[in-house]
């Protein structure tokens, strides 16, 4: 569970950095006061010299960053276990830090990551907006399924019963939706 965890991170942190990266919420420029940005773009340069186009950078940057957080948990999680003495999954368990993590000195940078995606991306006006249309539209489609069932798909209603009320149902059949599928779904209704 621990390994998933921060796999998942890793891989959330630099898909989001590419989605910033593409839709111009924020440039190299700013990721440029990153040091794990810094130490990806130093080592591309000194790998590949500095001659190719910007968006090699980016892609590359990206994936470079994953690469260095990754061997970075390798190598902390490696050191943990010998100097912990852990042989079996119970002695992981049994521990009250997580054995699977970041080193100290490489934690602090993550941490300086986490707080850019938050006040470059995350909580951009841009991303509010859609956010905060999104969260409309669910609202809206929730409510309106809910209050007229039989506008859900056949296969869907069937499912209401006294064990799922139609609160339940309609909440996981709007879950389950993507955005745009949502918003078509909302504007047939009308």
């Amino acid at each position: 569970a621990q390994v998933v965890d921060l796999a998942d991170e890793i891989a959330y942190h630099n898909h989001d950095l590419d989605d910033g990266l593409r839709s111009k919420l924020f440039s190299v420029k700013d990721l440029r006061r990153l040091h794990l940005w810094k130490k990806a773009e130093k080592f591309l340069y000194d790998q590949y010299g500095t001659d190719f186009p910007a968006r090699y950078l980016q892609h590359r940057g990206v994936s470079t960053m994953m690469h260095f957080m990754i061997a970075d948990v390798t190598a902390e999680t490696l050191r943990r276990i010998e100097s912990w003495n852990i042989k079996t999954p119970e002695d992981a368990i049994k521990k009250p830090k997580n054995v699977v993590g970041f080193s100290v000195s490489f934690e602090k940078h993550v941490v300086r990551l986490r707080r850019f995606m938050w006040s470059s991306m995350y909580c951009a006006p841009r991303v509010l907006r859609y956010m905060h249309r999104g969260q409309r539209v669910l609202e809206r489609l929730f409510w309106k399924l809910y209050k007229n069932p039989r506008l859900l798909p056949a296969k869907i209603r069937a499912r209401i019963s006294v064990r799922y009320p139609a609160a339940v149902v309609v909440k996981d059949f709007v879950a389950g939706m993507t955005d745009n599928y949502a918003t078509e779904f909302l504007a047939r209704l009308r």
